[in-house]
C-alpha cells in the first residue's frame, strides 16, 4: 500500500480501496478501513509513519471491501465508527451485503468469503442524512 499526501493535512493509502486520513494535531480520521485485518494492520502502520493515532473511521459505505479492516481497528485502537443507519445495519449484520446481491437468497457456501462476508463491527455514531 502507497501512502500519499494530498494537502497539508491529508493523505491517501492507495490499495485495492483507498483509504483517506485526516489529520487534527496528533490524531486523526481514517476514512474507510479496507478488505480484513491485514490491510487494517497496514493501515495503522502507515498513520504510525506519520507520527498519527487514530481516534475515529468514517465508513463511507458497507461493502466489505472498506469495512472489512474496521473489526481490527477498533480492538487495535479504541477509535470511534460514524457511519449512515444503512450502512451501521449491513456493518453489524454483513450476512446482510451478499444476501442482497443474490436478492434474498441465502449465497453459495463458495462465495461466502471476505470479499463479501466482512467481519461484524458496530457503529458508534449513526450519521444522519
Amino acid at each position: 500500500m502507497q501512502l500519499t499526501q494530498f494537502g497539508e493535512h491529508t493523505w491517501v493509502i492507495q490499495g485495492g480501496a483507498n483509504i483517506g486520513v485526516i489529520a487534527y494535531g496528533e490524531r486523526c480520521l481514517i476514512i474507510d478501513s479496507g478488505m480484513d485485518k491485514d490491510i487494517g494492520r497496514d493501515i495503522l502502520n502507515q498513520v504510525k509513519k506519520l507520527g498519527l493515532a487514530p481516534s475515529a473511521l468514517l465508513v463511507t459505505h458497507a461493502h466489505a471491501d472498506h469495512f472489512g479492516g474496521a473489526q481490527y481497528l477498533v480492538r487495535q485502537t479504541g477509535l470511534k465508527v460514524y457511519a449512515s443507519r444503512v450502512e451501521a445495519a449491513v456493518m453489524s449484520g454483513p450476512i446482510l451485503e451478499p444476501l442482497y446481491l443474490f436478492s434474498g437468497a441465502t449465497p453459495p457456501r463458495e462465495l461466502q468469503h471476505k470479499f463479501l462476508l466482512a467481519k461484524p463491527c458496530l457503529v458508534d455514531t449513526v450519521l444522519e442524512g
